[in-house]
């Protein structure tokens, strides 16, 4: 059966050889389905060679590790910290069942029974019975899996919940942002009960310094949007969970909906004496500077800009949504933009900045374009975005289709600046000169 596979782990020569005497036993024992190894960078040409004999699959995958020295301390295993590398098996979704195995088991007798059960099964850890050994567990390969088990090694919680939306399609549509409508689900985050404050950060947010003395702020605390200073913008605010709270808003939502469609409506009206009550709830703009800002009042980002701390990329486009190219293929003005970018510190370089924080720390955890055999080419899927993020280096302009004058002025307006085309810093600047000559 092609479409099941046992699946080891080697992150070294030492653990290669134990996959090699694994896979072997796996053979000598007739098995039906396929054999796959993970290996990591560390693992050498030649055992590579041997493995690619034995396995019908061998994919070179990032190492991860925990890097938590003082629990593994206990156990008195520093080394095991790599088997976080363990994490990438989720990512063989075009197997639809596997078997892990780690690579210093040893097979007795023929085990494809194993594929009769279901996900997560596994024997007890005779050290703590109550929890399971992951040395050999039967899974699901799963990209939703995947992904929240690459959250789990980023943040110390990962909650699901389900989506809200507020429906509301005619609001939305005065914003021409239909996508916002799930913003309601933003209001769940005052169930988290177990905290007795929160910071909400968006995630399209960037954090460019420790930001921890917002926990010294109260209920509701939050920046002025710059579209209409006298509400708050959702983007960064302060809270309390509460259940109280947690239902007052719901009701809120199902009783009068949102003046915007979104969260930022409902949330507004809420804690609607934010404008007036108390001063003190009032953020620092540099807690959430919006990019939109940086363009509409240049003078003061220059003068204050320096002291940002949090940069919400407003906006229907996003970091993500550009594309980067090598840097052999820059052009003369994008390599003149750049250079401006870095020695101003306008918004391209904040665009620059998440895509450093994306390549170098969140890229390897993302590791389809990594998990494919030594022998093949990537799929085309695997040839998408993350595979063009590896690339990055410099800002290459995004293709843009050309828009009227009219059309320009509400996408400022609304926050849908062309940052990295027409609406460019160089570009701005190159129109000033002209009128001033």
């Amino acid at each position: 059966m092609t479409d099941q596979a046992f699946v080891t782990l080697a992150t070294n020569d030492s653990y290669a050889k134990g996959a090699m005497v694994l896979g072997v036993c796996l053979r000598n024992h007739k098995t039906s389905r396929n054999l796959a190894v993970l290996i990591g960078d560390d693992v050498s040409q030649p055992c590579r060679s041997v493995l690619s004999q034995i396995f019908d699959e061998v994919c070179e995958v990032s190492v991860l590790d925990s890097g938590d020295a003082a629990r593994l301390a206990m156990m008195k295993r520093p080394e095991l910290g790599v088997t976080f590398t363990k994490l990438h098996c989720w990512s063989l979704t075009h197997y639809s069942k596997c078997v892990f195995m780690d690579a210093d088991t040893l097979v007795l007798c023929n085990i494809d029974e194993l594929f009769e059960r279901e996900e997560l099964s596994a024997a007890p850890d005779p050290g703590w019975p109550d929890c399971f050994n992951t040395g050999v567990f039967v899974f699901q390969p799963s990209k939703e899996t995947y992904t929240r088990s690459v959250l789990s090694q980023i943040f110390d919680e990962v909650c699901e919940v389900s989506v809200l939306d507020s429906g509301d399609a005619a609001r939305l549509a005065m914003m021409k942002r239909p996508e916002l409508g799930v913003t309601f689900t933003k209001l769940h985050c005052w169930s988290l009960t177990h905290y007795s404050k929160c910071v909400f950060m968006d995630a399209d947010t960037l954090v460019l310094c420790n930001i921890d003395e917002l926990f010294e702020r109260e209920e509701l605390s939050a920046a002025p949007d710059p579209g209409w200073p006298d509400c708050f913008n959702t983007g960064v605010f302060v809270f309390q969970p509460s259940k109280e709270t947690y239902t007052r808003l719901l009701i809120a939502c199902t009783e009068h909906g949102s003046f915007d469609g979104g969260d930022q409506g409902v949330l507004n009206s809420y804690f609607s004496d934010w404008a007036t009550a108390d001063i003190a709830k009032h953020l620092p703009f540099i807690y959430n500077l919006s990019s939109v800002s940086i363009y509409t009042y240049l003078p003061a980002f220059r003068h204050f800009g320096c002291n940002a701390k949090v940069i919400h990329f407003l906006g229907e486009r996003k970091p993500w949504d550009y594309e980067h190219g090598d840097d052999d293929g820059e052009d003369e003005e994008c390599s003149s933009e750049s250079e401006q970018c870095r020695s101003s510190s306008l918004d391209p370089d904040y665009f620059q900045q998440w895509w450093s924080v994306f390549k170098s720390s969140v890229l390897p955890l993302l590791s389809e374009e990594h998990t494919h055999p030594l022998s093949d080419s990537p799929s085309m899927e695997q040839e998408g975005v993350y595979v063009e993020a590896a690339r990055v280096e410099e800002c290459v302009h995004p293709p843009a289709p050309q828009t009227s004058s009219q059309d320009r002025k509400q996408k400022w307006e609304q926050g849908d600046a062309d940052y990295l085309g027409e609406d460019s810093f160089t570009h701005i600047e190159r129109k000033l000169d002209s009128f001033l000559k």
